[in-house]
């Protein structure tokens, strides 16, 4: 499951929740974190702070030019476009409170995304009537972690439950490694089958490798279905071209994730 926790840099809580989800073996996106802040290292510019655009920024409340001028400094649009390609690639917000407008506006957009969204509140600043909005608000811990486990099993498919079931019923007991190379094998049957033009066979041949590729996915542990919408959310974030097959290629760099080139 991916989690995106939405706080601000002055939340104590904020870590302990990151770390804590990470141990539940959940996916999760630490704003303040290296790399991409997903946890797993990757290619990204880290954490943004407003003093790496101007170290003066705490004056700018009596200068708002200048605040507009920072909005469009390099480091801020990275920072932007770092946190919004991870808040349009989770499964779950969860918003730990107190925090600012920031934080505020990524729960909303993701509520209006139809993400399920959770509020967890140790503390508060002043009330807030807007976080009602949210699919659980508490100030139990133990109550967020429940909602994300029980949203994780009503987002894996029937069918790849099903397909494991099967698996299990005929005595299978390949791993990971073994059901790769199985779909691998499916996929050049797929491929004699594309190139005689059976649609039949085709469709059959398709079959078989999804079949393979739901039992991969059950293996490892995450939803298909769940990882094809993720992935698919990063695509539309992309650049593209074309071959002269016709098939798309992304243009590097536009992903989100990736630095710009140099």
């Amino acid at each position: 499951m991916r989690i995106y926790v939405a706080s601000s840099w002055r939340n104590e809580y904020q870590q302990e929740v990151v770390q804590v989800l990470r141990g539940d073996g959940h996916q999760v996106y630490d704003f303040r974190g290296p790399g991409d802040g997903w946890g797993g290292g990757g290619d990204g510019p880290g954490g943004f702070a407003w003093s790496e655009v101007d170290p003066e920024w705490k004056t700018w409340s009596d200068d708002v030019p200048r605040y507009l001028k920072g909005l469009q400094h390099p480091r801020a649009v990275e920072g932007f476009l770092r946190d919004m390609s991870a808040l349009r690639s989770c499964d779950v917000c969860v918003m730990v409170m107190p925090c600012g407008p920031s934080a505020s506006m990524e729960m909303g957009w993701a509520t209006g995304a139809g993400k399920l969204v959770l509020v967890y509140m140790p503390a508060i600043r002043e009330p807030d009537l807007m976080v009602k909005m949210a699919d659980c608000v508490t100030d139990n811990f133990a109550e967020i972690r429940s909602c994300v486990y029980q949203h994780y099993a009503q987002l894996r498919s029937r069918e790849q439950r099903d397909i494991s079931s099967w698996f299990d019923r005929n005595k299978g007991s390949c791993d990971t490694h073994a059901s790769v190379c199985r779909a691998s094998t499916e996929m050049v049957e797929l491929l004699v089958a594309a190139k005689s033009g059976n649609v039949e066979a085709v469709r059959e041949e398709a079959a078989d490798v999804a079949i393979c590729l739901y039992l991969t996915a059950e293996k490892a542990g995450f939803d298909l279905q769940d990882a094809v919408r993720w992935k698919h959310s990063i695509n539309e974030s992309r650049k593209w071209y074309v071959d002269d097959l016709g098939c798309l290629h992304h243009v590097k760099g536009s992903d989100p994730r990736e630095k710009e080139p140099v």
